[in-house]
């Protein structure tokens, strides 16, 4: 039962440029009066606002933003520099590579799976939010454990914390950070794992071309089917509260669109679970 690319551009600033802008700041930091350097916020140029609805997150930025900036000097300044930099990029500096070619690897995908005795394969829930999709990803990943089959759960709170931290919940963000999980997915099928995503994934489309980049049948859409009223009603979060009140903008299903899945491989009905668990 469990069965179970693209070439990629790369964004290369050369590293004198990022070391010239390293040199400007701290240069600027290092002019400015003792008067000066306590008026300046903390951290302008390099702080980066929370994510809406990521409070763990706003308090581990908020603690950052109380420490002194010189406690970012050197390489955690120069990271900071460095995304600065890819984030001011124009169209013609994010070009894709050139002379980027495909690297022969010795070792198949089919025996990384077969050596873990399963065949690779993305399970991939999708839903609006509060529809399950976190929970029921764990009890899947809990009971494939107990089989002794090898996994990987994505989830799309986590990942925002890290791969997908400079991403919003705009429309082209959340087409980028799909694009970015769905590369990420096939790297860990490449590697013979089952993956399990929970994402709400709201546009058919970039849910397709996650499709398109695996291997015929392995993957596997399943939408978690929840109405909006019984989510929000849950709002485990106090996200659905939030939209309502105008505190967070582009949210699925209020002011951003949701596209349900046409034809998925699973469809999973939490009402109907929670009325069977009720009776």
């Amino acid at each position: 039962m469990w069965i179970g690319g693209a070439a990629q551009g790369e964004l290369r600033p050369t590293f004198t440029s990022v070391s010239a802008t390293f040199a400007v700041a701290r240069s600027q930091r290092a002019s400015q009066t003792p008067a000066q350097s306590s008026s300046r916020p903390e951290r302008d140029a390099v702080h980066h606002e929370p994510r809406a609805g990521m409070e763990s997150y706003a308090l581990e930025r908020s603690a950052e933003r109380r420490k002194p900036l010189r406690s970012y000097a050197g390489p955690r300044l120069l990271a900071r520099v460095v995304c600065l930099k890819l984030r001011d990029m124009s169209d013609s500096d994010r070009r894709p590579a050139a002379n980027v070619h495909w690297q022969a690897i010795a070792l198949s995908r089919e025996e990384r799976a077969r050596s873990k005795n399963q065949r690779a394969a993305v399970l991939w829930l999708t839903g609006i939010s509060g529809a399950g999709k976190s929970s029921l990803a764990n009890l899947v990943e809990t009971r494939l454990a107990a089989m002794q089959r090898h996994t990987f759960l994505l989830d799309g709170d986590n990942v925002r914390h890290g791969l997908n931290r400079d991403l919003g919940f705009s429309a082209a963000d959340r087409i980028e950070n799909i694009r970015r999980i769905g590369e990420v997915a096939k790297l860990m099928t490449d590697a013979g794992l089952i993956v399990i995503t929970a994402f709400i994934s709201p546009f058919r489309a970039e849910r397709d071309l996650v499709r398109s980049i695996l291997q015929p049948g392995e993957f596997f859409e399943i939408f978690v089917d929840t109405p909006i009223e019984v989510a929000e009603a849950r709002d485990v979060k106090g996200l659905y509260r939030k939209a309502r009140s105008g505190e967070l903008e582009n949210f699925t299903g209020i002011d951003s669109p949701y596209e349900a899945p046409l034809a998925p491989e699973l469809r999973i009905d939490t009402t109907a679970i929670v009325a069977l668990l009720d009776r």
